[in-house]
């Protein structure tokens, strides 16, 4: 029976990410299709975005939006609660899920926005006539579509985690598995990877390599020894783990997005051909030596970001102090804080060295190899996929656990 319970969690999964696959295949009906690929493909921001966030923006789609909105917000709010301010810790589940949900939909509204005005040139009229003016509602149409497929995977993914395995970070899978080969294939736009079969069989070589390598890593951690004077059992003897990539795979879903960034507002605005235009083009340029210097230092501020939100310092503290728990030689409060961030900038800044490797070396083989570049945002996406796997698997270990769990023999 508690087997049971376990393959009912794992179908429940199966049948949502199915879900999911299937509207990420559903062209919207207001876009022509073949107008709408040859518009995105030349927007390497809006495809790099889609391949780090599990969603599908090389085509307008139900779900192309994916989990993107629902992850931002998420961001957003731990960001919030890691100020530690009284009044939002204080607030109860109904109201910080209620909150999550409207910056869930503000962040939606914003990206679908993005989405419209890039294929609005793709877009099938849809005339109807009001007081003697015609409107076309295509634009609007799109938009309220990809805005509730939005919402509606925000919605699988809480029922995901409440009845399934993985969380909410699994809804992200399909369309990180689906867009890797674009992504080995076009990587930052500037460098074509043809998919031949030694290419492939590179790739795959590599893959295997990285991703021994990465789940070693990811799961590699510090263990600072905690002094637990209320418990007198072996449980006295704990510790407070601060893994080493304390921000996990979180920098690589967002630095290449924030580092194209600019280009595609160069691109689209009164700066493309001016002076300043030219200057952020050029630090944005992966294949300078500027735009080396700005995506390391992209990816060290993530890292130290996502971090601190991983670990929280502050906030393990206080709650070190109300329980009585406490690290030899160390007093509780402010000492403690201290003492936990001090490690903290310590392991995350050997954590973001990693990190760098990871996503600047690539780049500075392209001078050696051709399509070596390329494999930055591959490796950061296959980095992310084994990150979830990682937690889902823990998580199936600790459910196989639960439920074999006999209070008497």
């Amino acid at each position: 029976m508690n087997n049971h319970s376990l393959i009912k969690r794992c179908l429940w999964t199966l049948f949502l990410v199915a879900i999911l696959a299937a509207g990420q295949q559903m062209i919207l009906p207001s876009v022509d299709a073949l107008a709408a690929g040859k518009v995105l493909a030349k927007g390497s921001f809006l495809q790099i975005f889609g391949s780090a966030t599990g969603g599908r923006l090389s085509m307008p789609t139900l779900f192309s939006l994916g989990l993107s909105p629902y992850m931002t917000s998420m961001i957003v709010w731990s960001a919030i609660q890691s100020l530690d301010i009284s009044s939002i810790n204080g607030l109860s589940m109904r109201r910080t899920g209620i909150i999550q949900r409207i910056i869930t939909l503000v962040i939606a509204i914003l990206q679908a926005w993005g989405l419209v005005l890039t294929v609005h040139v793709a877009l099938k009229p849809m005339p109807i006539s009001l007081f003697e003016y015609t409107y076309d509602l295509s634009p609007l149409f799109t938009g309220l579509v990809l805005v509730a497929g939005a919402m509606m995977v925000a919605w699988l993914a809480d029922v995901n985690n409440d009845k399934g395995i993985g969380s909410t970070v699994i809804m992200i899978v399909p369309g990180l598995v689906i867009n890797m080969p674009s992504t080995l294939s076009r990587g930052w736009g500037g460098t074509t990877y043809a998919l031949t079969p030694n290419h492939l069989l590179i790739a795959g070589i590599v893959a295997v390599l990285f991703t021994y390598v990465a789940v070693f890593l990811y799961q590699a951690e510090l263990r600072l020894k905690l002094q637990r004077p209320m418990l007198e059992s072996d449980y006295s003897n704990s510790y407070v783990p601060m893994k080493l990539l304390t921000a996990g795979a979180m920098p690589f879903m967002f630095s290449t997005s924030l580092f194209s960034l600019p280009q595609f507002l160069v691109r689209g605005t009164g700066l493309n051909g001016t002076a300043a235009g030219a200057a952020i083009m050029s630090w944005t340029d992966y294949r300078s030596w500027r735009g080396l210097v700005l995506y390391a230092l992209v990816l060290t501020l993530l890292g130290y970001a996502f971090g601190y939100m991983s670990t929280r310092p502050t906030q393990t503290a206080k709650s070190l102090k109300y329980s009585g728990d406490y690290f030899f030689g160390v007093a509780p409060g402010d000492a403690t804080e201290r003492f936990l961030t001090r490690h903290f900038f310590i392991i995350c800044t050997f954590g973001n060295l990693i990190e760098i490797v990871i996503g600047v070396v690539p780049l500075l083989l392209e001078n050696v190899y051709h399509g070596a570049a390329n494999f930055s945002l591959f490796l950061g996406n296959l980095f992310i996929v084994v990150t979830i796997f990682d937690t889902i698997m823990q998580q199936f270990r600790a459910l196989r656990s639960k439920y074999q769990y006999r209070l008497f023999a």
